[in-house]
């Protein structure tokens, strides 16, 4: 009892608390500690003597409900939760419990809970059908920025065919812009919508380099029996290119499930894509022409020649593809891990993704958090692992930073439950990027992100092979050519 008396006496002073045997407490000395500490608002008081009283079976609703208010004004919104809620489990009607579970879900990004904290509010306080609006749509948000790329044109007369000046093209993607929209909504408690569109402009650079044999006529040889027409077949390259655009719709449409701490996330991405396909055409035909001329009976003579040569065509084509994605996480405490499956039929092919990832909130709130992910990754006979790492945290008051990386080709893959689909056709080979988020009021946020992506086009060219027969063919290469991108987003949301 002395020991206990000396820890009541100090406690305040130093706010540690000397660790109390089975014998020394019990549910009434557990109650008057806390009650006395919640009062005078010693929280780590509280919080130390509500983990002492747990770990000996003592739990009851005043004491998880101070130790959520503790944790809470300690800014550590998620141990708060968990406290909150199992102190509304002991008792569903009381409305502090409801007041700071509902900050506490907000705080600790999840606003589906809070919704459903929300609506028990409105059916406990008259005034609380004010708050309608921000349970049906409790935001909007707008995005847009620019990608410029290093690559936007290639260098006049580009080395496409090589040293065998056969044939050799390069399809790239220049610069690009892009603009997004979207909302949430809660049409229950227990779930979320949030639906969006975005729009892709990218410019690109077809180059073609082409090498073909061409018929002159050097010069006409007078003689006593005529004319002799005098040929040259020299080997000639040629380059041309041609601009053109891409244009790409995308609506993406996700749902948020909650129940009894777990999240399920059913989502649709439609991509639809349109552009002019550019092709070469090779040709070869046989031509005649003059080879003499016979005075003495006015006949002329011709000979036979291969003329070879390229056209291109230019023709209008879409399509649409699809992005069913699903994902499955649950909290923790300061740890949330998640499962995520994705079917995509990108670009003509079929994509199978699966993934793990886990968050940690080291302080238990939202001022430092890290999320390490990884995902397999397989289409047609390619398999793939796909690396990400993001950490992010609270700055000052009005401003949150973020940085990520991800590593890993993601060609046709995607990522963030299907948000957001990589399906162009240049390789990726890494990403890195940081953000900025800004709170201007309470309800306004502006964004700020770039992106640094390390990509490659492919050059197809030919070059010359041996058949056994001893016959000369040609055979088909691809080559990657490195090339980086530069993207700078903006945007803003609005919470209603």
């Amino acid at each position: 009892m002395i020991r206990l008396l000396l820890t009541m006496l100090f406690l305040p002073l130093t706010g540690a608390l000397i660790p109390l045997s089975a014998r020394e407490i019990n549910s009434r000395i557990a109650e008057e500690l806390t009650l006395r500490y919640y009062l005078e608002k010693q929280w780590d008081s509280v919080i130390l003597i509500g983990k002492e009283a747990l770990k000996y079976k003592i739990d009851y609703f005043h004491l998880r409900l101070r130790l959520g208010i503790a944790y809470y004004e300690k800014n550590k919104f998620i141990p708060s939760s968990l406290h909150l809620e199992r102190a509304h489990q002991f008792n569903s009607s009381d409305t502090l419990t409801l007041h700071y579970l509902y900050y506490a879900y907000l705080f600790s990004n999840r606003p589906v809970d809070a919704a459903k904290v929300l609506k028990q509010q409105q059916r406990k306080r008259p005034e609380g059908r004010i708050l309608t609006r921000e349970i049906l749509m409790p935001s909007l948000h707008m995005e847009g920025g620019y990608t410029f790329s290093t690559l936007d044109k290639l260098q006049e007369n580009p080395d496409l065919a090589g040293a065998d000046s056969i044939y050799g093209e390069a399809d790239v993607y220049g610069n690009n812009s892009i603009i997004s929209g979207g909302f949430s909504l809660n049409p229950f408690p227990w779930m979320r919508i949030d639906l969006s569109y975005t729009r892709l402009d990218f410019t690109k650079h077809k180059y073609f380099q082409y090498g073909v044999i061409e018929d002159h006529l050097q010069t006409i040889a007078d003689s006593s029996w005529g004319k002799m027409y005098i040929w040259s077949f020299p080997r000639m390259v040629y380059d041309t290119s041609f601009t053109y655009r891409v244009s790409q719709h995308e609506f993406h449409a996700g749902v948020t499930l909650s129940a009894a701490g777990w999240k399920i996330n059913p989502a649709f991405h439609l991509v639809k894509v349109g552009y002019p396909v550019i092709d070469a055409r090779f040709f070869s035909e046989v031509v005649h022409d003059t080879g003499y001329y016979v005075s003495y009976d006015s006949s002329w003579h011709t000979f036979p020649f291969r003329r070879t040569g390229y056209t291109f065509s230019r023709q209008d084509t879409s399509f649409t593809n699809y992005v069913v994605s699903l994902s499955l996480s649950r909290n923790y405490g300061i740890l949330v891990p998640g499962l995520s499956a994705s079917w995509s039929n990108l670009n003509g092919k079929t994509q199978y993704q699966a993934g793990f990832s886990l968050t940690f909130y080291p302080l238990g709130n939202l001022n430092l958090y890290t999320t390490t992910g990884l995902t397999g990754f397989f289409e047609e006979d390619q398999q793939r692992l796909l690396c990400s790492q993001v950490a992010g945290g609270r700055i000052t008051p009005w401003l949150w930073a973020e940085a990520d990386v991800m590593y890993g080709d993601f060609t046709n893959a995607n990522i963030a439950n299907g948000m957001i689909v990589y399906n162009n056709t240049g390789k990726i080979g890494y990403r890195v990027g940081s953000g900025l988020l800004f709170l201007i009021t309470e309800k306004i946020r502006i964004s700020l992100m770039y992106r640094f992506f390390r990509k490659a086009y492919q050059r197809y060219y030919f070059t010359p092979v041996t058949l056994q027969g001893g016959d000369d063919a040609y055979e088909l290469q691809t080559e990657n050519i490195p090339f980086q991108t530069h993207s700078m987003i903006g945007g803003f949301i609005w919470k209603l």
